[in-house]
């Protein structure tokens, strides 16, 4: 099987090989962030440590955006062919709402923080935040595998697809206890930007998909 990796190898030069090194750093990057606002989320009202961990998201998030910018630099320099060239910016774009969407919920939360929430919406959103850490890892497995075995990178893509249901049924549950909460627009953003994270995961995993179809097809 062809991979990605050997294929830019032989026919592209340095810059395009660097385009898909930052892709992947970017994607980790991502990861970060999203991992320190489930950290956050663990350690919840505790003190210093916790407000740590969300500014910690903001700090990811800022460099995950600058490398999306180095990415769409290269791009502009690179020889890869046009479609090819608007593939990758479209995934570096959603791969970067992943940290953005996160960035999003970790603000939200720094404003209502300390919380004084029931342990189930408690346990919801903890339970949201982990399916969006697991898809954003699986989203840097697949982008990992795309430089050396296109099958075992959609095979990966399904897995993130599958958690993206999963975000779906934690999310309505979520959206349930809320209901039967006092209203309060901020607990429903929080809420609303951890699923998001989720859903630019599977975003960004299309791409990757139609990327992975054309270049087998």
């Amino acid at each position: 099987m062809v991979s990605i990796r050997s294929l830019l190898s032989r026919i592209y030069t340095s810059p395009e090989k660097k385009i898909y090194e930052l892709v992947l750093k970017h994607a980790k990057t991502c990861s970060m962030a999203v991992k320190s606002f489930l950290e956050s989320l663990k350690c919840l009202n505790g003190g210093e440590e916790c407000l740590r961990m969300l500014r910690e998201v903001s700090q990811y998030e800022e460099a995950a955006d600058a490398i999306r910018k180095e990415v769409l630099e290269l791009l502009s320099v690179s020889g890869i062919p046009p479609l090819l060239r608007e593939d990758f910016i479209r995934l570096a774009e959603r791969i970067d709402m992943v940290a953005d969407w996160i960035k999003a919920a970790a603000r939200v939360l720094q404003v209502i923080y300390p919380l004084k929430i029931s342990d189930e919406l408690k346990e919801n959103t903890l339970r949201l935040a982990e399916i969006s850490y697991r898809s954003v890892e699986l989203l840097y497995e697949a982008l990992t595998a795309f430089g050396v075995d296109y099958r075992k990178a959609l095979g990966i893509i399904r897995e993130i697809e599958e958690e993206e249901d999963k975000g779906d049924e934690v999310y309505i549950e979520t959206l349930g206890v809320l209901a039967k909460l006092p209203p309060n627009i901020l607990y429903v953003k929080l809420v609303d930007g951890i699923e998001n994270s989720i859903d630019a995961c599977e975003d960004a995993s299309d791409v990757l998909e139609e990327i992975i179809v054309r270049a087998i097809g």
